[in-house]
């Protein structure tokens, strides 16, 4: 399978799911909540709000790949698609977080990544609320991987490795460009509160949860 294939995959086409899910609406909900506070309650700015969307992602595909190691499928092929997606996606977002380092921050805070100075880095791009950050998304990818663990798993690995690749790339591309133009405002509140609902709603009508589209 190639990887144009692993990008455009979709587990959950031809398969009803319903929208009210309970489960996955509030992890929808507390997923978006976040930068929502972030911005409206501790000024984050574009650079912040990107980095956030950014570790969202990362803890997203950490999960995922417990889903793929739960799966349905063969021993042997799971002990291969496992690892070359965390290679795979590791890849993706270690250069997509330089991409964002760099737009926002500059080469010297991307020298502080490469010198391995993670608190200044801290410091610098979550404003030393990181580990809260991190906290709240494990818990909340917790929360749904132990509610989709309980359900009968139908697709099998190799049918979902390609999951949130169209979420990364397609939804991101508009927060770049959103948060460039934030940016180009001074990070002008209403434009980061847009951009905070545009993903809220693009999750919540697109996606049950990252892994699965939602059927209109």
């Amino acid at each position: 399978m190639g990887i144009t294939a692993f990008m455009t995959a979709n587990p959950q086409e031809g398969k009803a799911t319903s929208r009210s899910d309970p489960p996955a609406l509030w992890q929808v909900l507390g997923l978006n909540i976040v930068p929502l506070l972030g911005v409206l309650l501790f000024k984050w700015d574009a650079g912040t709000l990107l980095a956030v969307y950014w570790l969202e992602n990362v803890v997203i595909g950490l999960f995922h790949a417990l889903r793929l190691a739960t799966a349905r499928g063969i021993f042997w092929e799971k002990l291969f698609l496992v690892p070359f997606f965390l290679m795979h996606y590791g890849g993706f977002c270690a250069g997509h977080g330089v991409f964002i380092v760099v737009l926002t921050q500059g080469d010297k805070a991307l020298d502080l990544v490469f010198q391995g100075q993670w608190s200044e880095v801290e410091t610098i791009i979550f404003h030393g609320q990181f580990k809260v950050l991190l906290l709240a998304y494990l818990i909340i990818n917790a929360s749904d991987f132990l509610s989709w663990y309980k359900k009968p798993r139908t697709e099998a690995a190799r049918d979902m490795i390609g999951a949130p690749y169209p979420r990364i790339i397609f939804l991101h591309l508009g927060l770049v460009i959103g948060g460039g133009i934030a940016m180009l405002f001074q990070s002008a509140l209403w434009i980061l509160l847009i951009l905070v609902l545009a993903k809220c709603y693009y999750d919540l009508r697109v996606h049950k949860m990252p892994w699965g589209k939602v059927k209109s």
